[in-house]
């Protein structure tokens, strides 16, 4: 995922806002407003003791905030303060603190896998030359490795990440929604990534298949960890403006690692001249260094256990409960959120593309091209700088054309155009110089179109359920990203130019375009998500045939665990989430 999503959101929830909340909270009547530390207000009501002794409140309910307790509260380990402040939140739950360090060693396993796929294609190259077959019927030589060309390799691994990657996601969630096990899923997958990232380092001509096979386990881990970190992220704050700026800020940290990766990976690989593959080493050793430093820091210091958020009704079990509650929602979406339906539906499609544009463009560049590792690197330097005013120009269309679904459609017709004009003038090692200039148009709208997506999304989801539905767009946005490197690997191995395999992208961005015409009037589909909350819809669900494998659910998972939390003991809650614990009988907020 590039680190750009979340920028618009930002733009539309200013940090004004939440500042005025703080400095000058609303009072009413009757009431007691309460402000967090990361700037979240909720107000309770007063009770008396007594009907007729009016101002005399129950303590036992009263709400209470207090700057010296949270911030020790907060503050739960030593290493706090020596967290760089970019990193840090002093005003917020340490698990806030603990995601931005695990969002930049994820921002450098992401960037680490553009170094390593030319070597891969180098090595399974030389190693398909050994087991060359001669057509003599057809004067062709036939080099296959494992069955397969060795130019078919990243999009194979792209297949079987993405295939594995979705089916992983809703066991993994539902490990988190009805385990205790959160804590251990979400550590120890971190740890096991940054072994394996260490582990291809030993990438080599006897090594490459292993290391291969290494890179689609990288990938299941990765969605693994991310799955279960997001449920850490979504139960940081209830409040949709700070929980936006919390987003924006951890892509930034994203975004900084992975421009920070490439910058020191392609330095080092200038000052000691190296070829691909030993580009390639460099980039996974400083990855293991990283990732194990960042992700043994993040979840031994900053983060702590959460109990189960539902429980599982007899005859259900953790491997299918997950796939089952995910096609209920979807089922429910359709029923009473037309509009917001078909947003999914262009994201399933274009957010393939998107995410397949990387393996197949590295691809290209090599056996097209003849680009190296190094002018790959530089390649995506681009991108990620062209990233940014993107963002900015999604943002500002979206303002300008009056909704979001326009600015879309305009990005879709920019990739379509831009993918064909570089499947038709990019032809060979002549034309390489012309790909910085695609990278850069690649950039502009791979800038673009995410955080397009995002608030187009969270504009048409009903607002009382924003964690259960954010976690569906999660899984939107994973489930169809093994079919284009599927296209373009069956394109291949049958000998089709390998311009129309990358011209092939085009395809979902068309229908991208179709579900977002759907859509209809922007006004009238945001108007649909208020008619209907998604509490009425589930319960609807529940009651007239909807999934009874889970125990009925609170409007938000923070809601939940509050109501685990008083059997947790004291000790537990001081160092659990600041928005969400308990201490004695009051309830800080």
């Amino acid at each position: 995922p590039l680190p750009f999503r979340h920028k618009t959101m930002q733009l539309l929830f200013p940090e004004e806002d939440v500042n005025q909340y703080i400095n000058d909270p609303p009072k009413e009547s009757g009431e007691n407003t309460v402000v967090n530390g990361g700037g979240l207000v909720e107000c309770t009501e007063s009770s008396t003791e007594n009907p007729g002794e009016t101002g005399k409140v129950n303590h036992a309910q009263e709400t209470h905030y207090n700057d010296e307790e949270d911030n020790e509260l907060r503050q739960v380990t030593p290493l706090f303060s020596l967290i760089p402040r970019c990193f840090r939140f002093d005003n917020a739950p340490s698990e806030a603190t603990g995601i931005s360090i695990d969002y930049y060693a994820r921002g450098h396993v992401v960037m680490s896998s553009l170094f390593l796929g030319p070597a891969l294609l180098d090595l399974a190259r030389e190693a398909a030359e050994l087991n060359c077959t001669e057509d003599e019927e057809h004067g062709l030589r036939n080099c296959k490795i494992h069955g397969f060309l060795p130019s078919s390799l990243l999009s194979n691994i792209a297949i079987l990440s993405g295939i594995l990657g979705a089916l992983s996601m809703p066991i993994v969630g539902a490990v988190v929604d009805h385990t205790d096990k959160r804590l251990e899923v979400a550590a120890v997958s971190a740890i096991y990534l940054a072994i394996v990232k260490g582990l291809e380092v030993l990438v080599g001509q006897n090594t490459w298949f292993m290391i291969a096979v290494f890179q689609v386990i990288s990938s299941i881990l990765y969605n693994t960890h991310a799955t279960a970190t997001y449920a850490y992220t979504s139960e940081l704050t209830n409040d949709p403006n700070q929980q936006s700026s919390f987003n924006a800020h951890y892509n930034v940290v994203l975004y900084i690692s992975m421009l920070v990766f490439l910058i020191l990976v392609l330095g080092l690989a200038w000052f000691f001249q190296t070829d691909d593959l030993e580009t390639a080493r460099i980039s996974q050793a400083l990855t293991f260094a990283v990732s194990l430093g960042c992700f043994s820091i993040a979840w031994r210091f900053f983060f702590n256990p959460r109990p189960k958020l539902s429980q599982l009704q007899p005859g259900a079990n953790l491997w299918t409960v997950g796939f089952s509650k995910t096609f209920s929602t979807f089922q429910r979406i359709a029923k009473h959120y037309r509009a917001l339906s078909w947003a999914i539906g262009s994201m399933m499609f274009a957010e393939a593309a998107m995410a397949a544009l990387s393996s197949i463009a590295v691809t290209y560049m090599k056996e097209v091209l003849d680009m190296g590792g190094n002018d790959v690197g530089m390649i995506f330097l681009i991108v990620l700088c062209m990233g940014i005013p993107g963002s900015y120009l999604g943002s500002f269309l979206s303002i300008q054309l009056g909704d979001p679904v326009r600015s879309a459609l305009v990005c879709d017709v920019g990739f379509i155009a831009t993918t064909t004009a570089a499947s038709f003038f990019l032809t060979g090692p002549q034309n390489r110089d012309m790909a910085f200039i695609f990278a850069a148009l690649w950039g502009l709208f791979l800038g673009w179109l995410p955080p397009v997506d995002t608030t187009l999304f969270m504009n048409l989801m009903p607002s009382d359920s924003r964690a259960e539905l954010m976690g569906i767009m999660m899984f939107a946005t994973a489930i169809f990203t093994w079919l284009p490197p599927l296209v373009f690997s069956i394109l291949n191995e049958s000998g089709v130019n390998m311009a129309w395999g990358l011209a092939s992208l085009n395809l979902y961005f068309i229908v991208a375009m179709l579900c977002l015409l759907q859509i209809g009037n922007y006004t009238s589909a945001r108007s649909e998500a208020s008619n209907v909350t998604y509490r009425q819809v589930n319960e609807d669900g529940h009651v007239q045939g909807g999934t009874a494998e889970t125990s009925s659910i609170p409007a938000t998972a923070a809601k939940n665990i509050r109501a685990h939390l008083p059997v947790w003991g004291n000790q537990t809650l001081k160092d659990s989430n600041a928005n969400i614990h308990t201490l004695g009988d009051h309830e800080l907020i």
